[in-house]
Formats: structure tokens, C-alpha cells, sequence
């Protein structure tokens, strides 16, 4: 399984205790959980950047150059948890889907491609989505959800589309947010049912 499937569903999700006698084990309290999105990989200090984040996602136009960069950024921060995000895409050329990322972010656009099976998969929505099709993603094959309209600044209506996917979806759910976000703004974001931010 995906680390950062495996992280978001025990960062953000409480175990029922154990019935009986004895001291229940100690829980990490449920928190939301920081993807650092980046748009390239040259990135100086890369390390320092990403300190804080449980996970880092790259963006790209196809899986070869995803995969060439993540080598480079796996040698420079060797600890951190490292994600793709296929985006506009030429889904003519997706035939290697072997991939050095954890898991994987593609709009309902991509083509049905076998996908390693360790490969943690994340499907990008938009606010056009329809109640309908939030209830049939429960039944695909992915683990989790990005919500991928980014508002300038967070504001109401934003609020109302994440509360409303939190409605419609048992799978955890991430959002796409500014990258000046304040803390009481996660937590009002994880309030509304974001269990993650890009």
C-alpha cells in the first residue's frame, strides 16, 4: 500500500477503543495532514522547503518527465514521501506506468492504464462534479480525492463545496489551497472534512 494513503487514513481517522479491562493504547490525535505542491523540480534547499510537509507532490505533463525528476528530488530530500500530479497530460503517450512515485494524482480524463498495484491512486475533481457522480466514486478503485479549484483566498463558497464533498464521499478527501494559509485556516478546513492540503 501507498505510505501516504497508509498515513492519511491513520492521521485522520480515530480507532474505536478496545472493549474490556486494561489501558487503552495511546492515539495520535487525528490532525489534517500538508502535501507541498511544486511545479518544478530545481528547486534550491528542496529539504528546508518541504520540512513540516507529509508528503510532496510534483506536477507534470507526463509520467517519463515526472519520473526523471523524482529521482533527482528522492536524492535530494531522502525522507520525504514523494507524490505525481498528471495534469493536461497528452494521455495518447501514458504507456509506462511504472512509476517511482508513492501515489498518484489524474483527472477522470486518464485512460484506464494497469498501475502498480503499491501505487497509491488519487483522483483530482473539480465544483462541476454532480452529487450523483460523488456517490459513484465511492465504488471506484481510489483511495482518496483532491478537490482541485483554488480559490485566491479562502472564502465561504469554498467552504460550502468542501463541506458538500464531505457529504457525498466516504473516501478521504484533500484540497487544493493558497500557500499563504494560516493555522486557523487549516483548522476550519479540517473542520469543513479536508483530511489533507496541497
Amino acid at each position: 500500500m501507498s505510505k501516504f494513503i497508509e498515513k492519511l487514513k491513520n492521521h485522520t481517522q480515530l480507532s474505536p477503543a478496545p472493549l474490556g479491562f486494561g489501558k487503552a493504547p495511546v492515539q495520535a490525535k487525528p490532525r489534517i495532514l500538508l502535501v507541498a505542491g511544486l511545479t518544478q523540480a530545481n528547486i534550491e534547499n528542496i529539504a528546508e522547503c518541504l520540512s513540516g510537509a507529509d508528503a510532496g507532490l510534483l506536477q507534470a505533463n507526463s509520467l517519463s518527465s515526472l519520473d526523471e525528476n523524482l529521482s533527482k528530488l528522492s536524492q535530494s530530500a531522502p525522507d520525504v514521501i514523494w507524490g505525481s500530479w498528471l495534469n493536461n497530460a497528452n494521455w495518447s503517450k501514458v504507456e509506462n506506468t511504472k512509476t517511482k512515485a508513492d501515489f498518484l494524482v489524474f483527472p477522470p480524463e486518464m485512460p484506464l492504464v494497469d498501475l502498480p498495484s503499491a501505487l497509491g491512486r488519487i483522483l483530482e475533481i473539480d465544483a462541476n462534479i454532480t452529487d450523483t457522480q460523488l456517490r459513484a466514486i465511492d465504488e471506484l478503485p481510489v483511495e482518496a480525492v483532491l478537490f482541485s479549484a483554488k480559490p485566491d483566498k479562502l472564502n465561504w463558497q469554498y467552504l460550502i463545496m468542501l463541506q458538500r464533498l464531505d457529504n457525498l464521499l466516504a473516501k478521504p478527501l484533500l484540497a487544493v489551497v493558497p500557500s499563504g494559509v494560516t493555522s486557523t485556516e487549516l483548522q476550519t478546513l479540517w473542520g469543513v472534512g479536508a483530511d489533507g492540503v496541497v
